[in-house]
């Protein structure tokens, strides 16, 4: 029982995390639409950045993720980490 009470809030974790990755992508998107001055540049240049994030994200999980003890509280201080990332970006100009 205390297993299935520990899990059941993971669903809103995935929720939360994708929603702040959506928002990061935004941030991204209006960041580089300053450097390249049209949104569609800025669009591709956020989906490679992610698409390959990804990519190398899922090489490098793959290769590890099965020497951890905790897969879950690994990705979630990945996702911490992201957030940091996010947060500490700001808009000069």
């Amino acid at each position: 029982m205390l297993r299935v009470r520990r899990f059941s809030l993971l669903p809103v974790l995935f929720f939360v995390s994708g929603a702040s990755a959506l928002a990061g992508q935004v941030v991204l998107n209006r960041l580089l639409a300053y450097v390249f001055g049209a949104s569609h540049l800025a669009t591709s240049t956020v989906l490679a950045a992610y698409m390959g994030g990804l990519a190398l994200g899922s090489l490098l999980a793959g290769r590890f993720v099965s020497r951890l003890r905790r897969p879950v509280r690994a990705y979630g201080l990945l996702e911490l980490g992201v957030a940091a990332f996010f947060a500490s970006l700001r808009h000069k100009g």
